[in-house]
């Protein structure tokens, strides 16, 4: 993952980021197949392909980053290309 370019945001910058996120492509290795949205809609569980592990413990699957704490899992960052 990368660790330049962060921004950070309020919960009101994040509510008009949102639907741009969902429309984003998840597959940054190719051309738009689907959004976010779509890949989220299509299945419950995203297949292997679209799952990266880091040795953080954080899952990436998409473009978007989650974080287990406890037994809960947290949205904590998405990846765009600028």
């Amino acid at each position: 993952m990368e660790e330049d370019k962060k921004k950070k945001y309020v919960a009101k910058e994040f509510d008009l980021l949102w639907p741009r996120l969902l429309e984003s492509d998840p597959h940054s290795w190719g051309p738009l197949r689907d959004s976010m949205k779509e890949l989220i809609e299509r299945r419950e569980e995203p297949s292997v392909e679209e799952i990266t592990t880091e040795p953080t413990g954080e899952v990436q699957v998409g473009i978007f980053i989650f974080r287990k704490t406890k037994s809960r899992w947290f949205f904590t960052q998405a990846i765009l290309s600028e």
